[in-house]
C-alpha cells in the first residue's frame, strides 16, 4: 500500500479537482465536451477502499488541446505538480485502444465532462499487462479480488481471461509469471493475509530502490529495475507469489491452532 508520503490525491481531492476542471472548461468553451477514462491507481482509489489515494491520475482524455492549461491552473490551485492528470499510460504496456469500450460510467460534471473508469477484471487485466512485482500491481490485484468477493461478485480466471482478450486480443503481452501468479491468487485462501504479506514485500522492494538510488544516482531505469531489486534485496526477502501465499497460509494455520488451544482450556486452567 502506498505510504502517506506517496499520496497526493485521495478520492475526495480527485473528484474536487475534476469538478473544477469541468467547471472552468464549461466556462471557457461552452458547448465543448470532455471524456476522461481513468485507469490505474486513481481508478483503484475511486472504486475501492483498499487504496487511499494515488500520486497522479492516469487517464485517456478526449478534449480540446488547451484543456492542459486548465488542468495546470487547477493543479496550481491545489498545489499539485504538473502532470497530476496525464495520459502517460498510453505509452505503456497496459494501454489498449479498446479501453473506452470496456470502461464504466462514473460521473458527469458541469454538463460537459463525463468521467469513466476501468475496474474489476478489466483493471486486473491492465495490471497483468504492466505487471511489476516491485510496485503495487500484485497487491492491487488482490485488493480488487477481495473487494469483489465482499460484494458477492467473485473474480474468476474466466472473467479475467475474457478481459485480457477484450483489451489485448490474446495473452501475448502478459508474462508467464503474471499469469501464474493470478492463478495462484485466485486459488488462495485467506487473501487478506496474503495481501498483508505482499504489501510488506512491496515496501521492502521500494526501500531497496530508494537506497540504491541514493548510492548510485541516475542508474535506475525501467530496463534494469527488476534486476536491481532482485540483486540488492536479501534473498530471504525475494519471494514469489506462491511463497507469499504459503507464508500467509502458515500464519493463518498457526493463528487458528492458537485459537483452538485457547478455546479448549477449562476454567480450572485459569485458577491458580
Amino acid at each position: 500500500m502506498p505510504s502517506e508520503n506517496d499520496i497526493q490525491l485521495d478520492r475526495e481531492l480527485m473528484l474536487t479537482c475534476l469538478k473544477e476542471v469541468a467547471k472552468e472548461y464549461h466556462k471557457q468553451f461552452k458547448g465543448g465536451n470532455i471524456e476522461i477514462i481513468i485507469v490505474g491507481g486513481a481508478s483503484l482509489a475511486m472504486n475501492y477502499n483498499f487504496r487511499p489515494g494515488t500520486t497522479d491520475i492516469d487517464a485517456f482524455i478526449v478534449a480540446r488541446e488547451d484543456l492542459k492549461d486548465i488542468i495546470n491552473k487547477i493543479g496550481d490551485k491545489y498545489n499539485l505538480p504538473n502532470g497530476w492528470l496525464n495520459q502517460d499510460f498510453k505509452y505503456t504496456d497496459s494501454y489498449s485502444p479498446n479501453i473506452r469500450q470496456y470502461s464504466k460510467y462514473y460521473a458527469s460534471y458541469s454538463h460537459c465532462m463525463e468521467v469513466r473508469t476501468i475496474k474489476d477484471e478489466y483493471l486486473i487485466a491492465m495490471k497483468l499487462a504492466s505487471y511489476r512485482p516491485y510496485k503495487h500491481d500484485r497487491s492491487d490485484i488482490i485488493g480488487i479480488i477481495i473487494e469483489n468477493d465482499r460484494q458477492g461478485r467473485s473474480i474468476t480466471f474466466d472473467k479475467v481471461d475474457k478481459a485480457v482478450r477484450d483489451l489485448y486480443g490474446n495473452w501475448n503481452k502478459i508474462s508467464v509469471e503474471a499469469k501464474l501468479s493470478l492463478k495462484s491468487l485466485l486459488a488462495a485462501h485467506s487473501l487478506e493475509t496474503v495481501y498483508d504479506e505482499i504489501t510488506k514485500q512491496e515496501q521492502i522492494s521500494k526501500n531497496t530502490l530508494i537506497n540504491f538510488e541514493e548510492k548510485y544516482p541516475g542508474i535506475l531505469s525501467e530496463d534494469n529495475v527488476s534486476d536491481i531489486v532482485n540483486c540488492q534485496t536479501p534473498k530471504e526477502d525475494v519471494l514469489s507469489v506462491d511463497d507469499l501465499i504459503a507464508k500467509a497460509t502458515e500464519k493463518v494455520q498457526q493463528s487458528n491452532s492458537r485459537n483452538v488451544h485457547t478455546q479448549s482450556l477449562s476454567i480450572d486452567d485459569f485458577i491458580l
